[in-house]
């Protein structure tokens, strides 16, 4: 039995939601899953890495370091 996880399932391991994954796949900012089943992704645990460590480099909003817009 191969041993993967679905989109929601491999984001809900990394701890974002499926749709930013999608997202972020579909900008480039992933690289594409190697495995597919029934035209679904199939996320091995490198995978799962590369997920985890895309989205804790990534500045979130409303973060102190980034500097907002002044509203006039």
């Amino acid at each position: 039995m191969y041993n993967g996880y679905l989109l929601n399932d491999a984001a809900r391991r990394a701890g974002v939601r499926g749709y930013q994954v999608a997202y972020a796949i579909s900008q480039g900012h992933l690289p594409e899953v190697q495995q597919w089943f029934n035209r679904q992704r199939i996320f091995t645990d490198e995978d799962i890495g590369r997920i985890k460590q895309y989205f804790s480099t990534r500045p979130k909003r409303g973060c102190p370091g980034i500097p907002r817009r002044e509203v006039e």
